[in-house]
């Protein structure tokens, strides 16, 4: 069963520093790993879609954890509330 904590040890040997250079100079606010978006697609696709796990990764606030929540969110699962939640609550583009 896949967790925060696990997919956080999952990648932690993924960390690149020159990724995290580039995500700064984008201007992105969240706290960053350095995770390429290939490696987090990767994750997402074996994941598959879970709302609940979603929810938990969103809620960390670390940017390729917003990125990996967003990928396996079931939009059939978010009201409209929700959404609006996602939208605002980043100052980041996602």
């Amino acid at each position: 069963m896949d967790t925060v904590k696990s997919i956080l040890s999952e990648l932690e040997p993924l960390i690149n520093e020159t990724s995290k250079k580039v995500y700064f100079r984008q201007g992105i606010q969240e706290t960053v790993l350095g995770i390429k978006l290939g490696d987090l697609r990767k994750r997402a696709k074996r994941i598959g879609l879970n709302t609940k796990l979603a929810w938990e990764l969103w809620n960390t606030k670390v940017y390729e954890l917003r990125i990996l929540a967003l990928s396996i969110f079931d939009g059939k699962d978010l009201s409209e509330s929700e959404l609006l939640n996602l939208i605002t609550s980043t100052d980041t583009m996602i």
